[in-house]
């Protein structure tokens, strides 16, 4: 008896184990492809219809990763631009995405990913249900250059990597929505003596010379369905940027509201760089629409509002006043080490470095940028 059920059970385990296998390799992914982008260009609203998103999707590639994963190589998203509004093209090399069968329990879906994206990684996971989080992490820097949804807002080419991290709740009313966001950008550059820069008065914009703008730093603090600007600030070599305000966090995200103020001082350093540099700040002085914008110290500021999804608009403030919080250590990059040196060990043989002289008064302490053209 005990080796009938034996010899039962064996060829039950047999049975179903080859089964999961054939049906988990033979699974059609192209069928799950075609209606992931269905879900994304054309989503359902609460009365079950489905109208389009404004998105567009594009999958290379979508193939099993283990038994509750997907590996998808080739991802695009492409939002076109409607009227003022730039077009959004993000190109995604790689994502593993894996949801979480526990969540299931509980009635909510919880999805960890990783990818890998513009010169780097990130990884972290979305939740959703009656309540959504997302998490992410920036495991490795990524190129700013390499991320086109900044130049299609900025219309400037941007230098540098980026790293840090975002934590946010959304509730089921948003106005209850909590977290942060903090980021990094290292050796920012701003330009690339091609790209034109449109300011008011200056239909046809101004050829940017680049800008070393140094170490940015963002911190954003969530609260209350409202984003509040800790720290926006960047101290450069050319120049230095400040900025302070608010995101109304609305429903669709992508009609939250902005209200900032942004300052960006140009420093001497910049103008004597090259021919090109000088000219083109004299041309600034030059420009009448700009007076308005300019503050006590020579700094351009304005105050920047609107939806993000589009629609932002800037209007002069140079007389506002901005409360400008003072350094601290992550508005300065670490100096690079010294070379070597054939110096004798200290006297005291504890063998600690010979000292290393302060940085220039720009504190930037990055190296000298690169001739321009």
């Amino acid at each position: 008896m005990g080796r009938k059920v034996l010899k039962f059970l064996g060829y039950s385990t047999f049975f179903w184990t080859f089964f999961w296998l054939f049906a988990y390799l033979s699974f059609p992914y192209e069928r799950v492809r075609d209606r992931i982008v269905q879900e994304v260009e054309f989503p359902k609203d609460a009365r079950g219809n489905r109208r389009p998103s404004g998105y567009q999707l594009e999958i290379m590639e979508l193939s099993p990763s283990w038994f509750t994963g997907v590996e998808a190589r080739g991802v695009r998203i492409i939002k076109p631009g409607e009227g003022e509004e730039p077009t959004v093209d993000v190109l995604i090399e790689e994502v593993n995405a894996r949801i979480s069968l526990l969540s299931l329990l509980t009635g909510t879906i919880a999805v960890s990913f990783d990818a890998r994206l513009a010169g780097g990684a990130v990884e972290g996971e979305v939740e959703y249900g009656d309540s959504s989080a997302l998490q992410l992490n920036i495991v490795e820097p990524l190129r700013l250059r390499g991320i086109s949804i900044i130049r299609a807002f900025l219309g400037l080419p941007l230098g540098g990597t980026l790293s840090g991290d975002i934590d946010v709740d959304f509730p089921e009313e948003i106005a209850q929505a909590s977290g942060h966001v903090n980021l990094r950008a290292d050796n920012l550059t701003i330009g690339d003596g091609i790209a034109k820069l449109r300011l008011p008065g200056m239909p046809n914009g101004i050829t940017l010379e680049r800008i070393n703008a140094g170490r940015m730093t963002i911190r954003l603090a969530i609260a209350g369905g409202v984003a509040t600007v800790q720290r926006l600030r960047s101290r450069g070599e050319d120049a230095e940027l400040d900025g302070e305000g608010t995101i109304n966090l609305m429903q669709p995200l992508r009609q939250s509201r902005l209200d900032l103020l942004v300052r960006l001082k140009i420093l001497d350093a910049y103008r004597e760089q090259s021919d090109r540099a000088r000219a083109m700040i004299s041309l600034l002085d030059s420009v009448p629409t700009l007076a308005r914008a300019r503050t006590s110290d020579g700094a351009l500021q304005y105050r920047l509002g609107g939806s993000m999804g589009g629609g932002i608009r800037s209007s002069a403030a140079g007389s506002t006043r901005m409360n400008i919080a003072p350094d601290d250590e992550d508005d300065v990059p670490v100096a690079a080490p010294a070379a070597p040196a054939a110096a004798p060990p200290a006297a005291t043989g504890t063998g600690a470095p010979t000292a290393v002289p302060a940085p220039a008064a720009t504190g930037t302490g990055a190296p000298a940028p690169e001739a321009t053209p």
